[in-house]
């Protein structure tokens, strides 16, 4: 009997220290379990879950509470349930005890999370499945950069053809459909199902156009201007139904193609600008070919001013542009460009289809490769048949100005004031003077030209203190001066007119008058003899007038009559 009571003893000794090991075994898997640093959960056959640790819950942004006895089809993502049930439905048929793959959750605030799941199926020792046991290890940012990589290449790549559309050609009718075909067939998301273009009060549609719910919209802005707008249209959100509807890269991309578009309407435009301005600019404009010596094009100036057509100037040599006699002055210049690789203000005569001539200005610059040589040339032609006809009778009018300022009976003389620091006028130069001028003075343009009054005439200041200051009043008031001057120093009488010109330049214009001044003086004094004489006539003396007017009664008169 002792022997009995000592093996159950043993025996439960034996139990209990077994049953010590269990617990311990259940402290340390509860610890590996609920401490572990990646998501771990059980799973009932029936898909409830039984049990998650700390770092599940926390990687879906649930409390631990809030998932135990919820469904896994509650946090699975709608695309990828039907392969998770699968799995679950294989391992609890025996089609393996094991499975590896990439799923996606949902988390509590509605975010997307990718994770790698190694899910196991535990049964008891009779074979019954007791639970699944599912390792999580978060992936979501090297599933978020492989599908945004992939995407953004998809993008550039479908960016890099709309910019070889628009770079190819003119934005046009044309263009925009073949932009809005390539969008809808090669876009890097097939839930973009159309695409629209509005551009200047016209609308442009992909085939079998329909609206969706979803849509993102770009404005077209040319220089600050809204020109219209793209949309592409979208069968469902790009992303979660808590998150705005489009993820970056939609975004980006559709900002990059309109950006694209706007800058190729812009530059379209701008050639188009440019090209009116080449061809209908007030000169002429030509490119020749350096070696050959050809045209290589021209603009519509040209041919409406010279009367040939386009096919009778470009690709024939330039030389045929010019009348005979300006030919060889035509080859010098081709000559000098191509040494310098410039033609300035050279003056040459076109021939007209009808036989006339042309008088142009040719002026040429140089387009040049990458290593410097002249490729072709820059040359453009100014009519300046107006200005050579004005030119014509500015030199007539000019030849009988000076005819008539040589030959004028009056003096004349261009003078420049000088005025000291106050103000005040301080000496004059002579800037130009008439032969008249020479005949009245005596004084030469050799003489004069160039030099102050002081120094030509020493003594003027002493002969006329107020001479200049008159000068200067005339400069300063801009008022008109007449006087007869008596010059001392030349020992003549002037009549002198004086006027500003502009600035400190003035004009004076003057007649000798000395012979007439002489003249009056000697009338003057016989005037006086005269009167002497009568006032001491004793004879009494009148003057009366044929009407019988008493004019002069001399003192002997005056005593008789009273």
């Amino acid at each position: 009997m002792s022997d009995q009571k000592k093996s159950i003893e043993l025996l439960e000794a034996e139990v209990e220290h077994l049953e010590g090991e269990l617990r311990e075994v259940k402290i340390q898997y509860e610890a590996l379990f609920d401490k572990a640093p990646i998501g771990k959960c059980l799973t009932a056959p029936d898909g409830k879950l039984l049990r998650v640790n700390r770092a599940f819950s926390e990687m879906l942004g649930y409390q631990i509470n809030e998932l135990q006895n919820t469904s896994f089809t509650n946090i699975t993502h709608p695309d990828d349930l039907g392969e998770i049930k699968d799995i679950i439905r294989k391992l609890l048929a025996g089609e393996g005890d094991n499975y590896v793959t990439d799923k996606r959750y949902l988390t509590k605030d509605g975010r997307v999370v990718w994770a790698t799941i190694s899910t196991r199926l535990h049964r008891d020792s009779l074979g019954k499945p007791l639970h699944l046991l599912t390792h999580t290890q978060d992936i979501t940012s090297r599933k978020n950069e492989e599908l945004s990589r992939s995407e953004r290449l998809k993008a550039l790549s479908c960016i890099n053809r709309v910019v070889t559309i628009l770079s190819g050609s003119r934005v046009n009718v044309e263009t925009i459909r073949r932009l809005i075909d390539d969008l809808q067939r090669e876009r890097p998301h097939p839930e973009c199902s159309h695409v629209r273009i509005d551009f200047d009060e016209r609308e442009f549609l992909s085939e079998s156009f329909s609206n969706t719910e979803w849509k993102l919209e770009r404005n077209i802005i040319v220089k600050g201007v809204n020109r219209g707008a793209i949309q592409f249209f979208y069968t469902k959100r790009i992303t979660g139904d808590d998150t705005p509807p489009f993820a970056s890269d939609e975004e980006e991309l559709i900002d990059a193609i309109t950006t694209s578009l706007s800058a190729a309407i812009e530059r379209s435009e701008a050639e188009d600008q440019y090209e009116d301005l080449y061809e209908n600019a007030p000169d002429m404009y030509v490119s020749v070919d350096p070696e050959s010596g050809r045209v290589d094009r021209c603009n519509e100036t040209l041919l409406r001013q010279t009367g040939f057509t386009r096919d009778e100037v470009v690709g024939h040599p330039i030389f045929d542009r010019y009348t005979t006699g300006s030919v060889p002055e035509a080859k010098q210049a081709f000559l000098s460009f191509i040494e310098t690789g410039e033609v300035r203000d050279a003056e040459l005569q076109l021939r007209h289809k009808d036989g006339s001539s042309l008088d142009v200005s040719l002026n040429v610059t140089s387009v040049r490769d990458s290593r410097g040589r002249i490729i072709k040339s820059r040359s453009s032609w100014r009519d300046i048949s107006h200005r050579k006809e004005l030119e014509g009778q500015l030199a007539e009018e000019e030849d009988n100005f000076r005819v008539i300022f040589d030959s004028m009976p009056i003096g004349w003389a261009e003078h420049e004031m000088i005025f000291d620091d106050d103000g005040e006028p301080l000496d004059y130069v002579f800037l130009n003077i008439n032969p008249a001028f020479e005949r009245f003075t005596g004084l030469t343009r050799a003489m004069v030209i160039g030099r102050r009054v002081t120094e030509v005439i020493p003594g003027i200041r002493e002969a006329d203190p107020d001479l200049i200051a008159l000068y200067g009043d005339v400069v300063r008031s801009g008022k008109q001066r007449g006087f007869e001057l008596h010059f001392a120093p030349l020992e003549r009488w002037y009549s002198v007119t004086a006027f500003r010109r502009s600035g400190s330049r003035f004009i004076v214009m003057f007649e000798d008058v000395t012979e007439r001044k002489e003249s009056d003086q000697r009338i003057l004094q016989e005037e006086t003899k005269v009167r002497t004489f009568l006032e001491n006539s004793s004879d009494l003396m009148t003057i009366v007038t044929p009407s019988g007017e008493l004019q002069y009664l001399n003192r002997a008169s005056v005593y008789v009559f009273g």
